[in-house]
């Protein structure tokens, strides 16, 4: 059962981690994309 909890930890730090990479990407695609509209 020690198992199991250690891997439900696991579960939520990867998906932390993936949620993370997925703002930050789309954070950084919105600033490079803000260079190239013309005002």
């Amino acid at each position: 059962m020690n198992t199991n909890e250690k891997t439900a930890k696991m579960d939520i730090k990867v998906k932390l981690s993936i949620l993370w990479v997925i703002v930050m990407f789309n954070m950084l695609f919105a600033d490079v994309l803000t260079l190239y509209i013309p005002e």
